[in-house]
């Protein structure tokens, strides 16, 4: 009787494991088998990620070349504009330039003589400037200027100065000078300083970038005098 038990045990313990495995080899292909929503979804390409890197470093690229393209057109646009509003208020100069002077010194009682001259200026700002100038007059005037201009530009290329400074008067060692021989005078010519005081106004024709032509009509207060001292400057800036 236990042997005839034990195989029926056996027997429906066999059938059940049976039909477990039956059961679950059913079951897997519904498991195994994905829904329409997850097919409709698209997995993810790795390579796709992959090349897609390279992709936006260019565009980074070409990004930051077209703003380095577009802060150098600002940059020239600035400077072009900055130019044409340099010109406007008084063109191009530069920080030194050296002038030779020739003209005429127009003394009340002599003749007008011929004269010559060096100026300098160090233009400091855009508006002002300071330098150092020399004339000379020859013939029977015989006087050296040696004066320290101020220059102001007022805009449209011309220029005001104002200098104080000596002027040498050169004698003739107790001699009349030739213009008191000619009137009969017997005064002496002797030699003397005295102060100087010069107001002018000058315009500068530009020629190329360096150089320039300068008319110019100035007046001396010397002695109790006014002295007209005109002509023309050649001038170099550097």
């Amino acid at each position: 009787m236990n042997i005839g038990t034990e195989n029926t045990t056996s027997k429906r313990g066999s059938a059940a494991v049976i039909v477990g495995l039956m059961a679950l080899l059913v079951a897997l292909p519904a498991v195994a088998q994905p829904d329409d929503e997850d097919l409709a979804k698209e997995p993810p390409n790795p390579v796709a990620n992959i090349i897609n890197v390279p992709l936006e470093f260019r565009d980074y690229d070409a990004e930051g070349s077209s703003a380095e393209q577009g802060h150098a057109e600002d940059e020239e646009t600035a400077e072009h504009e900055g130019a044409a509003e340099h010109d406007e208020s008084g063109g191009h100069h530069h920080k030194h330039e050296f002038a030779f002077f020739l003209g005429v010194t127009d003394e009340k009682g002599h003749d007008s003589q011929f004269s010559t001259g060096v100026e300098y200026e160090y233009r400091f700002s855009h508006r002002w400037g300071i330098g150092g100038l020399i004339d000379y007059a020859r013939g029977d005037l015989r006087n050296r200027i040696i004066g320290v201009p101020v220059y102001f530009h007022p805009g449209g290329n011309w220029i005001l100065l104002a200098a104080p400074g000596i002027e040498h008067h050169t004698g003739r060692n107790g001699e009349p000078s030739e213009h008191a021989k000619a009137d009969g005078h017997s005064e002496t010519d002797e030699s003397d300083n005295f102060f100087v005081f010069r107001l002018g106004v000058a315009y500068n024709f530009h020629v190329g970038s360096r150089y320039g032509i300068l008319p110019s009509f100035k007046v001396d207060f010397v002695n109790g005098e006014e002295v007209l001292v005109y002509g023309v400057s050649f001038a170099v800036g550097f």
